[in-house]
């Protein structure tokens, strides 16, 4: 349990202080699926990041109108609190939709899918993340895990079609965020060593994405998935 609290204490700060993406493989391999998929976003769009957490995702926004919630007050910064599964806002209200790490937190993640679809103008965007192995968290509410054909699945299940799947890490990065995880939340200790296992553990995981590419191109082991998906 102290490495877990280690562990999230680390997420919360790397986020406010901008190392966050580079603390494991795993992120390291979304921050460059993101860097791509946000600047390929054409003009300035209404962004909703649904369930936004800490706002991780909010740097990759920065040139559009951004607003985030989140069922609690996570962090500074949100703009309204909410459920996911009912958005205080109206139909069509949005370009693009953020619904990262949220499913597997839900019981009813198809609802929460359909209320996505709902807010989307018509051409627009989600944004979804989920993930495929992860230890057990946010607990007692953790209650799913998804392959990409599940995925795919209530996507269409929601009305969303030009579905794209992208898996994030493969078998060695998910021996390597293990590792990571438990080197850091170790360390979280060290008091200003603690950079010093910050820039180790990113020369790690910046190795363990190039041998991932190389090794494990079906991604069969995929941590989890980055998936786009069109409302027409």
């Amino acid at each position: 349990m102290t490495l877990k609290k280690n562990w999230n204490a680390i997420i919360g700060k790397s986020i406010i202080k901008g190392y966050y993406w580079s603390l494991t493989s795993t992120n390291i391999q979304m921050f460059r699926i993101m860097k791509i998929f946000s600047s390929s976003l054409k003009g300035k769009l209404k962004v909703l990041d649904a369930g936004a957490g800490s706002l991780a995702f909010k740097p990759f926004f920065k040139l559009h109108d951004y607003t985030a919630f989140d069922k609690t007050n996570t962090c500074e910064g949100l703009d309204f609190i909410a459920d996911a599964a009912r958005i205080p806002k109206p139909d069509a209200a949005y370009d693009l939709v953020i619904c990262s790490a949220v499913l597997e937190h839900t019981r009813e993640p198809l609802g929460v899918l359909k209320e996505t679809f709902r807010v989307i103008k018509n051409g627009g965007t989600a944004l979804v993340t989920v993930p495929h192995f992860h230890y057990i968290h946010g607990e007692p509410e953790d209650f799913f895990r998804f392959t990409s054909y599940g995925i795919e699945y209530l996507l269409k299940e929601a009305g969303f079609s030009n579905i794209s799947v992208m898996p994030v890490g493969g078998i060695l990065s998910f021996a390597g965020t293990l590792f990571s995880t438990v080197f850091l939340s170790t360390a979280y200790y060290a008091g200003p060593l603690f950079a010093l296992f910050l820039f180790l553990n990113r020369v790690f995981a910046e190795f363990i994405c190039m041998i991932d590419g190389i090794f494990d191109r079906e991604k069969i082991f995929a941590l989890g998935y980055i998936v786009t998906a069109t409302k027409r």
